[in-house]
Parts: structure tokens; C-alpha cells; sequence
């Protein structure tokens, strides 16, 4: 199911009762080999626009945490901020929002599980 922006719907009740949460940590451009750095910081308990869901980073040692890399596909310079600092900024295609891909994934369990 697709929202009237054409972004799939999630189950909410399920995301609320296993209180997920939805953060974007950084964005930044790629060399022309494809190299970039990243590096960020995710408070306990910011809500700010970082937070695209849910109730935000409670419980850091406990978290379960899913790294994705996204790429937003060439720069459109009318569109970079958003390319940068957006989930789906460049992704024009509400289906399947190409020319944005995720090419990397990461998940950190966290400490004793």
C-alpha cells in the first residue's frame, strides 16, 4: 500500500509495538572512484527532523541497529540539499524510487544477544 506521496505504508501498529525507530545519521558525495567518509552522532532521545519515525534512540547499549547505505544516484544541483539530507530526495519514481538504491547494509546487535 502506497501513500498519497507514493512511499509504502508500513505496518504502524507492529513498528509501535516493537518500537522502531527510523534515523538518518549523515549524508555526503562520493569521489570519482566512489570513496566517501562518513561520520555522525545520534543522541539518546533526540527527536529532531533526524527522527523519520518513531520514538527516536532510547536505549543505545540495547539497540539493535541497521546501517544502511543509500545512494541517491547522480547529483542534481536544483536537488542536492535534499539528495544529502533526505531519505528520498533524487528518487523520483514513487515505486521504486530509482534512480536511489540502498548498496550497503549492516546490522549491529547489540551487546549480550
Amino acid at each position: 500500500m502506497l501513500d498519497e506521496d507514493g512511499t509504502p505504508i508500513g505496518n504502524i501498529p507492529a513498528r509501535e509495538a516493537a518500537v522502531i525507530s527510523v534515523l538518518r545519521a549523515t549524508g555526503n558525495i562520493s569521489d570519482q572512484s566512489g570513496h566517501a567518509f562518513f561520520r555522525a552522532h545520534l543522541p539518546i532521545g533526540d527527536t529532531t527532523d533526524d527522527v523519520v519515525f518513531g520514538p527516536g534512540l532510547l536505549n543505545a547499549m540495547g539497540a539493535e541497529v541497521h546501517l544502511i547505505l543509500r545512494s541517491h544516484g547522480p547529483i542534481i544541483q536544483e536537488l542536492l540539499t535534499e539528495q544529502l539530507f533526505t531519505v528520498w530526495g533524487g528518487c523520483p519514481n514513487p515505486v521504486d524510487r530509482a534512480p536511489c538504491d540502498d548498496v550497503q547494509f549492516v546490522v549491529f546487535e547489540p551487546p549480550g544477544s
